[in-house]
């Protein structure tokens, strides 16, 4: 079972003080029954940091029922959760220490400026994609 996988890989992580870095556009994945649930909490035990961008009202059910072992979101956490908008988040430095950050890159050209790459004999270089 991945769950169980990755519950074993972030303990180890945390034994030998690496990272392991988990993503998910879709929290059920980490609820979906008991088991992956009990997994799941394995893992966020084990987890120094993570972040929450805006989420689906279902969503946010889910993660407060991830999150319950260690004290669920609060109201204001699912209200910010629910009208997040793109760059807002919220910041988990421990399991009692959560915190609403606003994430600014500087607009969707620090994604879209160095996406395209061109290979030329062996070698890959970066290609600056014209503004629209």
């Amino acid at each position: 079972m991945t769950t169980s996988f990755l519950a074993e890989t972030g303990a180890r992580c945390r034994k030998y003080s690496t990272s392991l870095i988990i993503a998910t556009q879709n929290v059920k994945t980490f609820t979906g029954d008991p088991e992956i649930l009990y997994q799941s909490t394995r893992i966020i035990n084990n987890t120094q940091y993570s972040m929450s961008l805006g989420l689906k009202e279902n969503d946010i059910a889910e993660l407060d029922k991830l999150w319950e072992p260690i004290g669920g979101l609060t109201e204001q956490e699912k209200e910010y959760l629910a009208s997040a908008q793109k760059g807002d988040c919220i910041f988990s430095t421990s399991s009692q220490t959560r915190t609403q950050l606003q994430i600014d890159i500087g607009g969707d050209i620090a994604f879209r400026k160095y996406a395209n790459f061109i290979k030329n004999d062996h070698e890959i270089k970066s290609q600056e994609i014209e503004e629209e």
